[in-house]
């Protein structure tokens, strides 16, 4: 009779001890690896997130100007008045107030001249109104066009020229959006907009044109 000899059964401790360690060494370093590298990459997702929205807000932003200026494209001399959207993003503007210095907003640029020159008819000028309406990005538009009166208006002329002095005193207000619906009311002269939760023409005094 052949006996089949046993085969003794493996034991766990038969490994040293160090080799224990080391592994749960290695164990630990590779969780900790993995650990590092998935924030890392969290990190640059978020960083990545970040960098779109900056992107999608930057290429939607409008910013309004607004200048005044004394010749016309062929060089005669006549007064305009312009807002120009030197954004990249259409502008809702909601809101659009025009005024002397410190003086109350007028309701329409007639006004503003018969205020300089009260006592005569009102003067034939080329108006356009400004909000409330969507303006796109590269848009320039003039709110008001007024040439020189001729030598047989010297009423006229004496308005023109006052208006042409006192153009450097006038002063815009305006609140206006984005298509992200962000908001912002500025003074249209090269300053920074004051960020606003919303536009409300509520107790605005629209100017008419």
């Amino acid at each position: 009779m052949i006996e089949i000899p046993k085969i003794p059964n493996p034991r766990s401790d038969q490994a040293p001890r160090w080799f224990h360690f080391a592994v749960a060494v290695c164990m630990i370093l590779t969780a900790a690896s993995s650990l590092i590298t998935s924030l890392r990459t969290s990190k640059t997702m978020q960083d990545m997130l970040e960098q779109n929205q900056r992107l999608v807000r930057a290429s939607s932003t409008p910013v309004l100007e607004f200048g005044s200026g004394n010749l016309a494209d062929d060089g005669s001399r006549s007064i305009r008045m312009s807002v120009s959207n030197v954004g990249n993003g259409f502008a809702r503007i909601v809101w659009f107030e025009l005024h002397l210095n410190d003086g109350p907003p007028v309701k329409n640029m007639a006004s503003l001249i018969t205020a300089l020159e009260p006592g005569a008819g009102d003067p034939d000028i080329v108006t356009s109104r400004i909000a409330p309406r969507l303006f796109p990005a590269g848009r320039a538009e003039e709110i008001m066009k007024w040439p020189r009166p001729g030598a047989q208006d010297p009423v006229g002329q004496q308005r023109w020229d006052r208006l042409n002095k006192e153009r450097f005193r006038v002063k815009v207000q305006a609140c206006y959006c984005s298509v992200l619906q962000e908001c912002w009311i500025s003074s249209l002269n090269g300053d920074i907009p004051q960020p606003v939760p919303q536009c409300d023409a509520t107790g605005r005094t629209n100017l008419e044109g």
